[in-house]
């Protein structure tokens, strides 16, 4: 992990003064955000997860993890598929939910692209700067929960850079992503579950 400037002059520069981002060097470069509070039930209702990234090119080959929160059983990992914005999740029943497929948007190397995934109720849905990424997925019937005991992570596997992560305990829709992610947040909006700057 680095901590580094953008080398963009633009959003996320405005949200982390002076223009400061994490850099991530594959599997081995996490951050691990102790289970607790609002984290611990994230992903057992609805919720939406927000960053900003600027991938190198070894993340848009194979499968690299942005956000995630695994146990091995029941998980979510919001994901890089050959460059594709993707979500994959198994719920404590243990039905998948592998979104893959319906979605084809992909983000640019060397650029920075804000990405989102939302749930509400069992439709899921994934945004790439503030635009909807394909198709929605609707959850096999009966798809409860996904929260887990297990830490939340930053990073598993990818190569670039990570800026402003954002946790929602409830389902943003696209002009609420619009409408905030290029502003910096106070910490006291409604429904956040956290906000990692990473500056």
């Amino acid at each position: 992990l680095t901590l580094g400037t953008t080398g963009y002059v633009g959003v996320p520069q405005y949200l982390n003064i002076p223009g400061k981002a994490v850099g991530f060097s594959g599997a081995p470069s996490t951050i691990t955000l102790a289970n607790g509070g609002a984290l611990a039930t994230l992903g057992s209702v609805d919720f939406s997860l927000e960053a900003w990234i600027k991938p190198h090119s070894a993340a848009l080959t194979g499968e690299t993890t942005i956000l995630s929160k695994d146990n091995g059983g029941q998980n979510f990992r919001l994901i890089l598929d050959n460059g594709i914005l993707s979500f994959k999740a198994t719920d404590d029943d243990g039905q998948v939910l592998w979104s893959s497929e319906p979605f084809t948007q992909t983000v640019s190397e060397q650029l920075w692209s804000h990405v989102a995934v939302v749930r509400s109720g069992n439709v899921f849905s994934l945004y790439i700067n503030g635009q909807p990424a394909g198709a929605t997925v609707t959850a096999p019937a009966g798809f409860d929960t996904m929260a887990t005991a297990d830490d939340f992570i930053i990073g598993g596997g990818f190569t670039g850079m990570i800026a402003d992560v954002r946790a929602w305990s409830h389902a943003r829709t696209q002009s609420d992503l619009q409408g905030y992610m290029n502003t910096r947040l106070s910490g006291d909006e409604y429904g956040l579950a956290g906000n990692w700057r990473l500056d």
